[in-house]
């Protein structure tokens, strides 16, 4: 079941909770491309399968690590119910690792997990939450990221929207 926010006291009751997200994503060859075309990054680990099959030590194609930060709002969602959340924006990164390669052809899950809360003087919140991708076919984790969220709230009394300036 996902996790409501619709206020600032929501997201603070889930600091230092894990969250599982409710959707497991295939990651095929065709997001790969996809992620490649417009990140302008088509090394042949990520997009060249015959050779990849021939010369990766993985034996396959490689997703792009960015390909999953990028996934981290989409998890979020999957994680959270943002009821009472007007707007939201990725703040920036705190740290980002790669532990182990995602494979074309498997699929990706995340927990998500609230780290710390802001309140913003404009009643909004900066939020630093933990994405732990994981997969299949490998033991360990093959992203975690730490990203900075800044959510603007709609007042449940007024409906006026008080964040994110």
């Amino acid at each position: 079941m996902k996790v409501v926010i619709e206020t600032v006291d929501d997201l603070e009751r889930i600091v230092d909770r894990d969250i599982d997200c409710q959707a497991s994503i295939k990651i095929d060859q065709a997001r790969i491309d996809a992620f490649a075309e417009v990140s302008c990054d088509k090394q042949w680990i990520h997009v060249d399968t015959n050779r990849a099959r021939r010369e990766s030590p993985f034996g396959a194609t490689v997703a792009h690590g960015l390909l999953l930060v990028a996934m981290c709002p989409r998890m979020l969602r999957e994680a959270c119910d943002l009821k009472g959340v007007e707007r939201g924006l990725m703040y920036g990164l705190n740290r980002v690792r790669f532990p182990a390669p995602l494979l074309e052809g498997s699929t990706v899950s995340a927990v998500v997990r609230l780290l710390e809360v802001a309140r913003l003087a404009d009643g909004g919140a900066r939020a630093t939450i933990r994405y732990q991708f994981n997969t299949e076919t490998v033991d360990r984790p093959c992203c975690v990221a730490e990203v900075v969220h800044q959510f603007a709230f709609i007042n449940q009394t007024t409906r006026e929207i008080a964040g994110c300036g």
